[in-house]
């Protein structure tokens, strides 16, 4: 994107909307709005457009981070429950048995 493009803030809006942007053009475009963002021959609104796509990039990383962590900790929780059901249902039997 070269300075007085109006693909700045369409890549913002394509990051806000979540349209689906193929992952080995990730970086490249990443490059390109940091870039842009510190430019001194960008004007205003567009150095402000590339300031928020890489914003909203952020944003949309740190979601994607606590959904997989929360993946993560429900996955720790089932196994944790399923170790206590077999415990408990060992304990279960173990107490029914005649002594």
């Amino acid at each position: 994107m070269r300075s007085r493009d109006p693909d700045t803030r369409l890549a913002e809006r394509a990051l806000r909307e979540s349209w689906p942007v193929p992952a080995e053009l990730r970086p490249e475009l990443v490059r390109i709005l940091a870039e842009l963002a510190r430019s001194a021959e960008a004007s205003p609104r567009e150095r402000t457009s590339a300031i928020k796509a890489l914003l909203q990039a952020s944003r949309l990383n740190l979601e994607a981070v606590k959904v997989a962590m929360a993946a993560d900790y429900q996955d720790v929780l089932a196994e944790l429950e399923e170790l206590r059901g077999g415990e408990l249902a060992r304990g279960a039997a173990g107490a029914e048995a005649p002594a």
